[in-house]
Order: C-alpha cells, then sequence, then structure tokens
C-alpha cells in the first residue's frame, strides 16, 4: 500500500500546484503481455518477457533459454502445429506399410533395404512414386482403332487418304 499522506498546500497536484513529497506509484504500470514464454520460465514459473533469443531472467540467471514457439505463435498453437507434424510423419509411415503390403516381394525386399540403411521415409515414398511416374512414361500407347465410323461410305474419296489428319 501507499503511504496517505496530507494535501500539499497550494491545491491538488493535478492542477498545477506543488509535486507530492512521495515517489510516482508504479501500481498503474502493466507488464508487457508475452504470446508464449520461454521452456526455462514456464518450468520456474516466473515472468518472462520473451525477448529471443535470451530473456533477461535467463541472462540474468545464466540458463539455457529456448523456446518451442516462433515468435508470432501461442504455446497451445505451437502444440497444435506439433500435433499436425506428429499426424504428418505418421501418415508417411501408413503410406511405407501400405506400399510393403501392395508392391512385390522384390520390390518389398528393396523398399525394405532403403530403411535398413537410413534413407528417410518421405525419401523412399518419393522414389517408389517418381519411379511409377517413370514406368508409366515409358508404356506405349494403344494404336488400333477403338471406334467404327458407321458413315465410312458416305465420305468423300479424298478423305479417306490414310496420311489424312480427319
Amino acid at each position: 500500500f501507499r503511504p496517505l499522506l496530507p494535501q500539499p498546500p497550494g491545491g491538488r497536484p493535478d492542477r498545477g500546484g506543488a509535486q507530492p513529497p512521495y515517489p510516482p506509484s508504479t501500481e498503474g504500470k502493466k507488464r508487457k503481455v508475452v504470446t508464449a514464454a520461454c521452456n526455462a520460465c514456464r518450468k520456474r514459473k516466473t515472468k518472462c518477457d520473451a525477448q529471443r533469443p535470451r530473456c533477461s531472467v535467463c541472462i540474468s540467471r545464466n540458463a539455457d533459454c529456448d523456446y518451442d514457439t516462433v515468435s508470432t505463435e501461442t504455446h497451445s498453437q505451437a502444440l497444435k502445429r506439433k500435433f499436425d507434424e506428429l499426424q504428418q510423419s505418421k501418415s508417411t509411415y501408413e503410406q511405407i506399410f501400405d506400399m510393403l503390403k501392395a508392391r512385390t516381394e522384390q520390390e518389398a525386399t528393396i523398399i525394405m533395404q532403403r530403411i535398413r540403411n537410413g534413407v528417410d521415409a518421405d525419401t523412399i515414398i518419393r522414389h517408389v512414386e517418381d519411379g511409377d511416374l517413370l514406368l508409366q512414361l515409358s508404356l506405349v500407347p494403344e494404336t488400333r482403332y477403338r471406334y467404327d465410323f458407321p458413315f465410312i461410305t458416305d465420305m468423300p474419296s479424298f478423305l479417306q487418304l490414310p496420311d489424312n489428319v480427319y
């Protein structure tokens, strides 16, 4: 609490009178609201100013200061982002599992060798899918006619040439 003092001579201090003999109160000042504190301040449950790369509390304590969040997101947003990343990686491994089930024994063996060699899951998926695309490009398209034109007898003879594009 602030000490109660008598009113200074000359009226109220806010009307141009004399200044009060006590220091100004810091009661009205609010601390800066931060979106997410550093991990050390969260663990100690201390007030963090969220200065990056190190907050003032970690500097004064000479402690490691690291953040799970980027500068613009809250702690809950960072948790949601990490959850989405984990879901994405889970679906990547599910894709590899489905590839192992659906492929021939030889292809599944090659995929397993790449896994054992430490190749990243996304790289394996990209190689298999790109290989499938290359295989599709190397297939020769079918060239036989699929449609019998019923009015070929009525067609003029100059259009019935083999090199006619129409």
